[in-house]
């Protein structure tokens, strides 16, 4: 549909991967903006793909920025680049899996920038996710003028689950290229497979694809048709071959060894263009999507094939029963190769039937082709700029509460890479050099791979190797005879105890929980997996409240990863008992604590609540959890006018009933009031929480007491304590990661979505969700593209 000379759009810029990367995503944004390009003249095309690879690739003259997926400052060089360079439009092409960040929020920093309307076309939407995600999908959906699903069940779940506005919402089909109706026979000669009846899969190898179902099926459907032939097209999935190899592969053809069927089974184990990918179609008789999970919202291979009006049989996945329905296909149990031989069969012996599912297919598909699908984008874009122009501002923009009143600092590690040797990290400094005599401590080196874990999650190139160091003195720290972890270890690199602290050992969990949560780098939680598993069941043994909270809060974010881990599950339960019961036994109107003394790290006990209560769906802990941080944070603020953050001293702590002791201050205990707020603010959505993290960070900076900042902006380390009369001038390794964690929870935050800087209009979809709510959506699996 040709567009008027003074309402053309005259310059999109479509953001996802791009080919020559061997992905779907990459194909889908590439025949889009391709189809796109060529049905509107008039409208100037670029592509932003995003590199998962330190080379890059050798995209196109139409790819004009290209991002780096861990990097997050690419993200906002990216918005400055749309912004100076008159692009009207941009098209989003959403997967959590393709950006960096948690959950793939690194994509959040380009689009809070940009100026101009965002559609965004979602290829994953889950059904129930996990709050991260969740919160990452809800300011998209703010962020975006509209947004595109592929089918009727996409458009339920962004409804129902995510409560988007039906009238914000656009169904456009999966693209497909325009073949024609060909007999098989046409291009059976191109693969030598001509007089055969050809069973075709296609697409990038994973386990998830069930390919093994189709191949244990086949000697059945060759006792009754021996001229099949099963062929299947593709590479291995390049993440698959990062972290696994070619096991999937090689486990297919021993299979195929195994049933006696190496005669009949054909693998193309590369990557094909589009161009011998509809020959290969062309010469199927029969497509055949045998996946193993119902939760996938869409499929390119299944569109392609259908469109091309072939014969398809398929396992029920939400996408193929939507697609296949009213007899454009034939649907089979999940996992069941009786069944898919007996449809198989069915199909070859009835030519009519298989030639009448064929041409509704190839019907129902006219209006998927490209140029059609095109023109249909257009209409949303269009839509979506008259929306923005009609309100100024999108209905569902993201506004700001306030103008920062502060910046975080830049991120040095030049004190962390000095205090780091080839052993681990050195527990204590004199002033900013490493102090040999006092050796190593397992306790920093978990709060050092804390840190090199939140460092990889912001796209640190140099985390990898960092942990890798951390993680090897955590292993050699664990005792496996005890199952628990020593502590101290000399220069000499002599341990000194063969059963370290309880904390050390909570602190060990804690660490390896975060690798195995957060780290998409296999060496290290393959390794870190293991010994979390060897030395969980110890920490039910310990008798610190401070241990458990330390240990509830490694559980919790290794339950991210691995949420049907029974066992875990029932360590965590135990755990969040014993701290919930301290806290009913010491709790009064005047002192609202878990124990009758504050300590060290106290926050933390606070935060350990606040995640058992959000992932058990206990109300009772949550509140808990909340009381506590706010009964603890009136006590650590400053009667001044400034109200600035005073933790309780060490030189004494703080008995009920005692006097509160003023000092030593340590680094430690506003790091735990940061994290243990961001949590807070996380599930109520109440923009204090996120004010309290920032008063209890920005004693690092100077508002403090003495008015002095500990944080050393030279050296990127920080300094051990206030005295009360001066700092302790020494950087050890606690008070400086104390920091960085702290300094990095705080970039992830502005980085996954709205901390109290941002809020929804009320018309929009909810900031954050309430207890409540989060209790309401359990953990559930991603819907795969």
């Amino acid at each position: 549909m040709e567009q008027t000379s003074h309402s053309i759009i005259k310059r999109v810029a479509f953001i996802g991967n791009y080919l020559p990367r061997k992905c779907g995503i990459a194909t889908f944004t590439t025949d889009l903006c391709e189809a796109f390009a060529d049905e509107h003249k008039g409208t100037s095309c670029i592509a932003l793909p995003v590199n998962d690879i330190k080379a890059g690739y050798g995209y196109p003259p139409r790819v004009r920025f290209e991002l780096t997926e861990k990097d997050i400052g690419s993200y906002r060089r990216a918005a400055d680049f749309l912004n100076i360079n008159n692009v009207e439009m941009v098209s989003l092409q959403h997967e959590y899996g393709i950006f960096g960040g948690r959950a793939g929020s690194h994509i959040l920093a380009l689009l809070r920038e940009l100026r101009m309307p965002i559609v965004t076309t979602l290829h994953t939407i889950l059904r129930e996710p996990n709050p991260d995600q969740r919160l990452v999908l809800e300011e998209i959906a703010a962020l975006s003028a509209r947004l595109i699903v592929m089918s009727e069940r996409g458009m339920e779940f962004l409804r129902d689950v995510y409560h988007v506005p039906p009238e914000k919402i656009d169904l456009i089909p999966h693209g497909i290229p325009d073949v024609p109706f060909v007999d098989p026979s046409f291009h059976k000669d191109l693969f030598g497979v001509e007089g055969k009846s050809v069973l075709l899969s296609f697409g990038l190898l994973s386990t998830n694809k069930g390919i093994e179902n189709v191949i244990t099926a086949l000697p059945a459907i060759l006792e009754k048709h021996p001229d099949v032939v099963y062929i299947v097209v593709g590479a291995t999935h390049p993440h698959v071959i990062r972290n696994e190899g070619e096991t999937y592969r090689l486990s297919l053809q021993w299979l195929v060894h195994e049933k006696g069927v190496e005669a009949n089974v054909i693998f193309y184990n590369r990557f094909v263009e589009l161009d011998e990918l509809i020959q290969f179609i062309g010469a199927a008789d029969i497509y055949i999507t045998p996946y193993l999970d119902a939760a996938q919202i869409t499929s390119g291979t299944l569109a392609y094939t259908l469109g091309a009006g072939k014969a398809v049989i398929s396992t029920p996945y939400w996408y193929a029963e939507e697609l296949l329905a009213e007899e454009r296909g034939v649907l089979v149990p999940f996992r069941d190769p009786d069944a898919l031989a007996s449809e198989v069969i069915d199909l070859l012996d009835n030519e009519s039937k298989r030639h009448a599912i064929r041409k509704r297919a190839y019907l129902f598909g006219r209006d998927m082709i490209w140029p059609q699908v095109s023109r249909r984008y257009m209409q949303s874009f269009e839509r979506a700029r008259a929306e923005r122009r009609h309100f100024a501002q999108a209905e569902y923009a993201i506004k700001p509460l306030e103008k920062r009143a502060w910046e975080l600092p830049l991120l040095k590690l030049d004190h962390l890479f000095r205090m780091t040797d080839k052993t681990g990290i050195l527990q204590h400094a004199i002033f900013t050099t490493p102090n040999y005599s006092e050796g190593y401590t397992t306790d920093d080196n978990a709060r050092a791979l804390i840190v090199s874990a939140l460092l990889e999650e912001l796209g640190n190139t140099e985390a990898t190797e960092m942990a890798t160091r951390y993680l090897a003195f955590t292993w050699h720290a664990f005792n496996a005879k005890s199952k628990r972890f020593r502590n101290f270890m000399d220069y000499q690199r002599n341990w000194l105890e063969d059963c370290g602290s309880d904390d050390s050992h909570s602190r060990s969990l804690w660490a390896l929980g975060t690798i195995l949560g957060r780290s998409s780098t296999p060496t290290l939680y393959n390794m870190a997996g293991q010994i979390f598993q060897l030395s969980l069941l110890a920490v039910l043994k310990t008798t610190s409240p401070r241990a458990w909270a330390f240990a509830l809060i490694g559980i919790h974010e290794y339950l991210q990863r691995f949420a049907g881990d029974r066992r875990t599950g029932d360590v965590r339960d135990k755990l969040a008992g014993r701290l919930m019961k301290h806290y009913q036994d010491n709790r009064q109107d005047d002192w609202c604590w878990f124990e009758s003394r504050l300590t060290y790290c106290n926050a933390a006990l606070s935060h350990a609540m606040l995640l058992c209560g959000r992932s058990m769906s206990n109300v009772e802990m949550t509140d808990a959890g909340l009381e506590s941080l706010n009964w603890l944070a009136d006590l650590q603020r400053a009667d001044t006018e400034g109200k600035h953050f005073v933790p309780i001293g060490s030189n004494g702590f703080y008995q009920r009933g005692g006097e509160r002791a003023r000092f030593d201050q340590q680094p430690v205990e506003a790091q735990a009031m940061v994290s243990a707020c961001l949590e807070a603010n996380r599930i109520t959505g109440d923009k204090k929480w996120y004010k309290e993290a920032r008063r209890a960070f920005e004693w690092f900076l100077g508002r403090n007491d003495l008015h002095l900042p500990l944080y050393d902006p030279t050296t990127g380390g920080c300094r051990d304590g206030l005295h009360p009369d001066r700092l302790n001038e020494n950087q050890g390794a606690e008070s400086t990661l104390a920091f960085l964690q702290a300094l990095l929870e705080l970039r992830l935050e502005e980085n996954l979505v709205r901390s109290n800087e941002y809020k929804y209009n009320e018309k929009s979809i909810p900031a954050t969700l309430s207890s409540s709510q989060t209790q309401s959506h359990p953990k559930g699996r991603k819907l795969a593209v």
